[in-house]
């Protein structure tokens, strides 16, 4: 017997979705209608479990892991970027832009966090300097924490394609 409990999205595709898992966990009735459209999965194998992290999401305490105070972000709306490895064109528009939102919007603060397979070459950095703007750095020991505190801190996720998702 096998089972899926991943995401099952990922850049915009449906992941694994060739594979013939005997049960498929998808977090909500939108997941499971948009493998069944867009993969043509079996709604007999798709059962909808909610959010694996959800207890854990519930029961988080800030731990103040990012070097950023928390009185800076006081009536700020925090976007949280997630970027992905290589150079793609739907990355750089996408900071590109909310770098831009950001230069004109004193209301908002922008969160970057690299992937951890992503080198420094293929960052996509802003043209000005901004006190508004945070990259995370993260190492093995703080991958979580900082992921963690970043989400929590975040109005708005931005993620492209990644188990990231799934935190």
């Amino acid at each position: 017997i096998m089972y899926n409990t991943m995401n099952g999205l990922k850049a915009g595709q449906a992941q694994d979705a060739h594979i013939n898992f005997n049960k498929w966990f998808v977090w909500d009735e939108q997941m499971k209608k948009m493998l069944m459209e867009k993969c043509g999965s079996d709604s007999n194998r798709l059962l909808v479990s909610g959010h694996m992290m959800e207890d854990f999401v519930k029961e988080y305490v800030y731990s103040n892991s990012l070097p950023i105070p928390t009185s800076v972000l006081d009536g700020k709306k925090v976007i949280s970027v997630f970027s992905i490895k290589a150079k793609r064109e739907a990355k750089r528009l996408a900071l590109n832009y909310l770098y831009e939102l950001v230069r004109n919007d004193e209301s908002l603060f922008l969160i970057v966090r690299p992937h951890p397979s992503e080198k420094e070459e293929d960052f996509v950095l802003s043209d000005y300097e901004s006190e508004r703007i945070h990259w995370v750095k993260y190492h093995q020991e703080n991958s979580k924490t900082t992921l963690y505190d970043q989400i929590y801190l975040s109005d708005v996720c931005v993620v492209f394609g990644s188990t990231v998702a799934l935190e």
